[in-house]
């Protein structure tokens, strides 16, 4: 779809832009151009949804298409393609399962505190900030990988499956090309704005918060066990477009593979509703964690789907 092509070729030169023309040509004429980082970084939200689509395969019809423009896309993102994908894959086949519901905890076994610390720290920006984290863990050995993950992770996350799949010499190859483009790419931006380089952190941090607290809104709350479940947020229709129609996402768990130019004209069939306006349900994940006692009555957990994620290599 030549839509896609023209959105994805419009972030690469952003990309770019941000991280080599500006502070190599523009910052020493004039410090002020550092103000067009800000517009760049309220693009966040949409350049992640572009993204996406190369996840699902809606990108483009070309399988070969869809990787390659997604990990060009990941690496000025600055996370690897193949750990994002698949990642987002496992969302949605273990989504408001107990191994996949950050906001939801065991009151039995855990404290609010140490439940909110962990649910604020991943809102407030430390998902992207993980996600970022991961290039240097995928520069590791297999074996350090596994042990690290084992270490950090309990029985009900989903890291240890994570890991499974990524280790696969077929992929890790790819990931550690990638984590290491990475790298090149943000060392580079950084020796490039020099004593500027607070303009580009300031961006990414701002990057890393807008990624971070959009991430779940779709779900904040919602009941448990049903992994096809997500909220559709309403909005203006000029900033439905801007976000790639993302705030459809339940249209987008009901049928993953339609691209986000058909999601609007696929609400009217797919039964479901708006579940209200995505302001307030990004102000209501302020209110924290949720004591697993007092969430919505669930589904019998035997309704879970088990996730599809192909082949992690392809």
């Amino acid at each position: 779809m030549w839509r896609n092509w023209v959105l994805a070729a419009g972030f690469l030169l952003v990309g770019i832009y941000q991280f080599w023309v500006l502070p190599v040509w523009l910052l020493p004429i004039d410090p002020h151009w550092g103000y067009t980082l800000i517009p760049i970084a309220l693009l966040s939200n949409t350049y992640w949804a572009l993204l996406h689509d190369t996840f699902h395969g809606s990108f483009h019809a070309s399988p070969r298409a869809n990787v390659v423009t997604g990990r060009t896309l990941a690496i000025l993102f600055g996370a690897p393609f193949y750990l994002l994908r698949l990642g987002h894959l496992l969302h949605h086949g273990f989504n408001r399962s107990e191994r996949e519901r950050i906001e939801v905890y065991d009151d039995a076994h855990v404290g609010r505190w140490q439940a909110a610390l962990a649910y604020y720290w991943q809102l407030l920006g430390g998902l992207y900030v993980l996600e970022f984290a991961s290039v240097f863990l995928f520069l590791l050995p297999r074996r350090a990988i596994l042990a690290i993950v084992g270490n950090a992770a309990d029985s009900k996350s989903l890291l240890p499956v994570m890991a499974a799949s990524l280790i696969k010499p077929r992929i890790m190859g790819g990931l550690r090309m990638d984590s290491v483009l990475i790298l090149l790419v943000l060392g580079s931006a950084l020796w490039a704005y020099g004593a500027q380089m607070w303009m580009l952190i300031l961006a990414l941090g701002a990057r890393a918060f807008f990624i971070s607290f959009a991430d779940y809104v779709y779900h904040y709350g919602t009941p448990l066990n049903d992994t096809t479940s997500g909220r559709n947020l309403r909005l203006p229709r000029p900033l439905s477009a801007l976000l790639l129609n993302f705030n459809l996402h339940g249209v987008h768990h009901w049928q993953p593979h339609i691209g986000w130019h058909a999601l609007p004209a696929t609400l009217p069939k797919s039964g479901l509703r708006y579940a209200g306006a995505m302001w307030p349900a990004l102000f209501q994940q302020l209110k924290g964690p949720i004591p697993l006692s007092r969430m919505p009555s669930s589904i019998p957990a035997t309704h879970q789907s088990q996730p599809d994620i192909g082949d992690p290599s392809r």
